[in-house]
């Protein structure tokens, strides 16, 4: 018997996740949460002392030796665990500054690298704009940099601006006051990697990478994953010291859950059968966080919820109560203010709802600002299928009903063609991909276990031709029931078709000449294999973008008719 652990950490709880091998087959035994305070710097190692006890004695397995401490296998008279994995979802995120030689060839290639670690940018400084040397430093050094990262340049390429730089970091790391020492990551022309050693003079907090452009012009960013996992850990070890007492237990190194969370949406994508994206979205209190991988690439971002005018906007226009601004705008602020506020009416319960639709459609436009290749509208939603869409985190995890995630879901994603969407009530999206380096076969076998609540399988039809009413037809054989069923779609309408047959459905569709259902060609369908779920199969013909009145009274009905029709 091997047992693996999984431990997050956020601002106000312990996460820790146990599974166990036993003749090559692995099995999910169970979770704890426990409360603590991340800014108390003597809550965590006792918090995550209780995680364990509470472990031992729900699931009768020995986790820590005598002296308290998690014990490992092979190491100790207890059986231990054998894989540990460690992330943080919890603090601000880190500040990060950019230095690169031009927008086309650097800067936009650091934003990209960065968005899977938990970063926010801060301060950008392209090498080819007007500013001097002098005027470089000082912007430094005013900025609270944790990470600053550098790239750009090629081997034959002009290097004395990056010289210049190299030197100014050099100053900004020796002789700037800061709170905690930054890391330097040095991704750029690798004929001056040895100098910018050299001239920064930063030993341990100098952390070198590949060119993030090969000799062809080529970005591949995961060459510069090792480099940043490196300088995280060492930020988020000077910024909570804590962690350093709990890792020397774990024995594992600290990631950043949107990468973790990154590495298992490739493990999916490269498992799947289709050339289909997989897209995770986790939604915390404080902060949305995307990842969207197919065979070939990754995309990240994480977006803070703040409330600006913005935010309060799309929230109402989001709604399915008709409020003015003034009610959306009171109700969030308080809600920011109070975060463990549970509301008590139905106006509340929409805001709340609306919220999360607003947070993640601006989650996607920051995506989309930073992958400019993402086929992805703001209106109109995906422009390629994603599948599966797994939802996670609190936002979708507590307090709602099938039928309102799945809403929110479908209302803020516009996703294209046919998808199942998910959601992760175990919370298992960070623990496998913390433990998917060294436990490989674990991933494998929890995803072919079903481990997600399935909530739905979905259709989204497309249909430009505002003449036709009907966009498809739908012929459906589940294996319970002798008898096939028929239905019909017309425009504008959000429908909820039950499969719930024991296995699942087998569905024709039937699109019009001008419906594109996300088989490959306008007008092309097909029979497809409809996996059991909550909801059995949604169809949505609302088209894109979605029909919505200026009217605020008939918008937010026309928001309920849709909530509504997908169940009560």
């Amino acid at each position: 018997m091997r047992y693996c652990l999984s431990v997050d950490i956020s601002d106000t709880t312990i996460h820790s996740l146990l599974f166990e091998k036993q003749a090559g087959i692995y099995a999910f035994i169970g979770q704890i949460h426990r409360p603590f305070d991340l800014a108390d710097p003597k809550a965590l190692i006792p918090a995550f002392q209780a995680s364990m006890r509470e472990l031992e004695a729900k699931y009768g397995v020995a986790l820590l030796n005598k002296e308290g401490n998690l014990a490992h296998a092979g190491q100790s008279e207890q059986e231990g665990v054998s894989a540990v994995g460690f992330s943080f979802s919890g603090g601000k995120p880190v500040n990060v500054g950019l230095i690169g030689i031009s927008e086309a060839y650097s800067m936009s290639s650091l934003r990209r690298l960065v968005s899977l670690f938990d970063a926010e940018v801060i301060l950008e400084i392209n090498l080819q704009a007007p500013q001097s040397q002098s005027q470089q430093l000082q912007a430094l050094s005013e900025a609270n940099i944790d990470l600053l990262t550098i790239a750009g340049g090629s081997q034959e390429g002009a290097s004395r601006a990056l010289r210049g730089a190299i030197e100014n970091t050099r100053l900004f790391y020796h002789l700037m006051p800061k709170s905690i020492q930054p890391q330097i990551v040095y991704a750029g022309n690798q004929i001056l990697a040895d100098y910018a050693r050299i001239e920064i003079e930063a030993g341990d907090d100098f952390h070198l990478a590949p060119n993030l452009q090969n000799p062809a012009g080529i970005e591949d960013l995961s060459v510069a994953w090792k480099a940043m996992l490196r300088a995280y850990e060492r930020v988020r070890l000077q910024q909570y010291p804590q962690l350093q007492d709990l890792q020397a237990q774990l024995k594992a190194p600290l990631l950043p859950a949107s990468f973790a969370m990154g590495r298992l949406a490739r493990f999916i994508a490269r498992l799947s059968t289709t050339d289909k994206s997989v897209l995770l979205v986790d939604q915390s209190v404080a902060k949305t966080t995307l990842v969207l991988a197919d065979k070939k690439q990754l995309m990240c971002v994480g977006k803070a919820h703040h409330v600006d005018d913005g935010s309060i906007q799309k929230t109402r226009d989001f709604c399915s109560q008709p409020l003015s601004i003034n009610e959306v705008a009171t109700y969030l602020h308080n809600k920011k203010l109070f975060p463990e506020y549970l509301g008590l009416t139905i106006s509340d319960f929409a805001i709340e709802q609306a919220w999360s639709r607003a947070n993640v459609w601006q989650a996607l436009g920051a995506m989309k600002a930073i992958y400019p290749t993402l086929q992805y509208d703001a209106l109109a939603g995906f422009s390629e299928a994603c599948d599966p869409i797994i939802l996670s985190g609190s936002r979708f995890t507590e307090h709602l009903k099938a039928h309102q995630i799945l809403s929110i879901a479908l209302d803020s994603i516009l996703p294209h063609g046919i998808s199942t969407i998910a959601v992760d009530e175990n919370h298992m999206l960070r623990a496998l991909g913390t433990l998917a380096e060294s436990e490989p076969l674990l991933a494998v076998q929890m995803l072919e276990l079903e481990s997600f609540r399935n909530l739905a399988s979905v259709v989204a039809i497309e249909n430009l031709n505002y003449e036709d009413q009907v966009l498809l037809e739908l012929e459906i054989e589940t294996k319970s029931e002798e008898n096939r069923s028929y239905y019909r779609v017309d425009r504008g309408q959000l429908c909820k078709i039950d499969t719930a047959g024991g296995d699942g459905a087998r569905v024709y569709l039937a699109p019009t000449r001008s419906s594109d259902v996300g088989m490959g060609m306008i007008g092309l369908g097909g029979w497809i294999t409809v996996a059991q779920t909550e909801q059995g199969l949604v169809v949505d013909g609302r088209g894109r973008p979605l029909n919505l009145l200026d009217n605020a009274e008939a918008r937010a009905k026309t928001w309920r008719d849709w909530l509504w029709g997908l169940g009560v």
